[in-house]
């Protein structure tokens, strides 16, 4: 896999996005999307079941099965950059919590 420095810095674009519209009360679908695109672009192809899966969850509005979706995309982020020791394992780690918490949201919305 290729992490060079733009894909971290496209990767830590998307996750402040993504964090702010956590922050400010609006889980926005599209910034949530290109958070795992961002992640998606540098990673093997095991990221499309679930990513293609929380797509039409939110396109559907099943907030349930798109918390659960999330969830899972959050664990397989942080697992993912547990051997990353460079600008983008601190990203992947950084979008891990930020799916795990827009879980919770949405869970809870």
């Amino acid at each position: 896999m290729d992490h060079a420095p733009n894909h971290a810095g496209r990767l830590e674009a998307a996750n402040n996005a993504f964090g702010n519209s956590i922050n400010h009360g609006h889980l926005n679908g599209s910034e949530i999307m290109e958070a795992l695109d961002a992640w998606q672009h540098t990673s093997s192809g095991g990221l499309n079941t679930n990513v293609e899966a929380l797509r039409s969850q939110l396109q559907n509005g099943d907030k349930l099965a798109a918390a659960h979706t999330l969830q899972l995309l959050g664990e397989e982020a942080s697992r993912s950059a547990a051997n990353l020791h460079d600008g983008f394992g601190d990203q992947l780690r950084h979008l891990g919590q930020l799916l795990v918490t827009a879980a919770g949201n949405m869970k809870m919305s």
